[in-house]
C-alpha cells in the first residue's frame, strides 16, 4: 500500500507539472531550463519526489533543480539572468531575487528579460464564438482563436475545410462590432491585410460555409488578441540578444518556448521546424513540435 500510494502521488505530481506546461505554459514560472547536457531532477516546494528534468522545461517559484554527475545545465530567469550549473549542483528559485544555488555553479552574461505574458485586454466585450445554426455543421480548426495571440502584421485566419462547400464567408471585427474584414472566398485561409488590426486588441471572427446555390452547410466563430506594442519590442530585444550568441538549434527552441508563453502558437511550431532541420534526430524537439501543433487546431469557441 505504501508503495502503491507513493506511485499516486508520483503521478499525480507528474500530471500537475505537465499540465501547467500543457495548459499555459506555465504562467507561473520564474525561469527556463535553457539547456541541458547531461541528466537533472527537480523537486517541487515541501516535497521529496523526483521528476526528471528536459531542456525547454519551465519551472515555477520554489522549485529546485538538482544537475546529475557528469552533467551540465543553464537556467534563464524571467529578468534574463543566466546561471551555468554543474554537475551536483542544486539551485531553489524564487520568484525576484536570485536562486539559492549550492555546488558548481557561475552567472553568465545577462540576457534582456523574457518578453511578459500577454495580459487579457482590459475591458474586452464578453463575445460566444460560433452561433449555432440548425442544419449547419460545426467549422472545426479555427486560428487564431481564444488563447491565442496573433502579430498584428502576420494575421491570417484559417479553418477546416467543409465537404461540399463551395465558398465561405470571413468576418472580421473589432470590439466595437466594427468590420474590418468582410470577404467571400473559396480558400481555408484568409489573410488580413496589413494595418487592418492594431497592436493589444481584442477581435472577433465568424465564418459561413456554402454549398452550390448559396445554401448554408457550415458555420464557426472565435476569437483572439494581438501581442502588445511593448510585447513586441520585448521579443525583438530577447530575441536579438539570443541571435547574437550564435544562434543554431538550441537558440531556434528557446525562442519558440518564448513563443507559446507569449501565445504565439504559429510562430513557435515555425520554430521548432527550424530547429528540427538542424537537429533532425532530437528527441526533445520532436516532442516539442508535436506538443506545440496540437495547439494549432481546436473547435469554434
Amino acid at each position: 500500500m505504501r508503495i502503491f500510494n507513493r506511485a499516486i502521488r508520483w503521478i499525480a505530481m507528474a500530471m500537475a507539472v505537465t499540465t501547467m506546461h500543457a495548459a499555459d505554459c506555465c504562467k507561473n514560472s520564474v525561469a527556463v531550463v535553457a539547456s541541458l547536457s547531461g541528466t537533472a531532477i527537480m523537486r517541487a516546494p515541501g516535497s521529496h519526489e523526483k521528476l526528471a528534468v528536459s531542456s525547454l522545461d519551465w519551472l515555477s517559484e520554489g522549485m529546485t533543480i538538482e544537475v546529475g554527475a557528469r552533467s551540465q545545465a543553464v537556467l534563464i530567469l524571467l529578468n534574463g539572468h543566466r546561471y551555468e550549473l554543474g554537475a551536483g549542483a542544486e539551485a531553489t528559485l524564487t520568484a525576484d531575487a536570485a536562486p539559492k544555488i549550492t555546488g558548481s555553479a557561475r552567472e553568465l552574461s545577462p540576457l534582456p528579460p523574457i518578453p511578459k505574458l500577454a495580459p487579457i485586454v482590459a475591458g474586452s466585450a464578453p463575445t460566444s464564438g460560433a452561433v449555432r445554426i440548425r442544419g449547419a455543421a460545426e467549422i472545426s480548426d479555427l486560428y487564431p482563436r481564444a488563447g491565442i495571440v496573433a502579430v498584428p502584421d502576420e494575421v491570417s485566419l484559417r479553418f477546416g475545410a467543409v465537404p461540399e462547400a463551395v465558398s465561405y464567408r470571413v468576418v472580421l471585427e473589432n470590439d466595437g462590432g466594427d468590420k474590418l474584414l468582410n470577404v467571400t472566398t473559396e480558400s481555408t485561409e484568409v489573410p488580413v491585410p496589413s494595418r487592418a488590426i492594431g497592436m493589444g486588441a481584442h477581435y472577433v471572427w465568424h465564418v459561413h460555409a456554402f454549398r452550390s446555390g448559396g445554401v448554408l452547410i457550415g458555420a464557426g466563430g472565435a476569437e483572439f488578441t494581438t501581442l502588445s506594442a511593448e510585447g513586441a519590442q520585448q521579443r525583438r530585444d530577447f530575441a536579438s540578444a539570443l541571435g547574437a550568441g550564435g544562434g543554431g538549434a538550441a537558440t531556434l527552441a528557446l525562442l519558440a518556448e518564448v513563443d507559446l508563453r507569449l501565445g504565439l502558437v504559429a510562430e513557435a511550431c515555425d520554430e521548432f521546424s527550424a530547429a528540427l532541420k538542424l537537429k533532425p534526430d532530437d528527441a526533445a524537439l520532436h516532442r516539442a513540435l508535436d506538443s506545440a501543433r496540437s495547439s494549432l487546431g481546436g473547435k469554434s469557441q
